[in-house]
């Protein structure tokens, strides 16, 4: 209430804060609202990108009754070389280090 009264007053910064703080709300509500559906704020967009993907390869590939239902196929992405060398490094080194335990570190040169 004391931005609307200062923007009636004239003050131009509170015209800004009279929009901003409402969007601010509005976006919060909504994060909180799809954590709350969707158990997660971005799977659900996660997946949807990936309907939309796979429509526009449909459409693309020239097939009009795929590109309106997306089958699972189409969601399923090759395998990343990089991703399977990534994932069993870690798996590595946490076999070699199990986590929780002290780093291994070369004791000090004592002279």
């Amino acid at each position: 209430m004391v931005e609307v009264r200062r923007a009636t007053e004239g003050v131009w910064r509170a015209w800004i804060y009279m929009v901003e703080w409402p969007l601010v709300a509005i976006v919060a509500i909504w994060i909180w609202h799809r954590y709350r559906t969707e158990g997660s704020v971005t799977q659900g967009l996660v997946e949807r990108w990936k309907e939309r993907v796979a429509q526009y390869a449909a459409a693309a590939q020239g097939d009009p009754d795929e590109a309106k239902e997306p089958t699972q196929a189409h969601l399923d992405l090759d395998p990343d070389p990089e991703l399977e060398a990534w994932q069993s490094y870690v798996a590595d080194v946490a076999r070699r280090q199990p986590p929780g335990g002290p780093p291994d570190v070369a004791p000090p040169n004592s002279r």
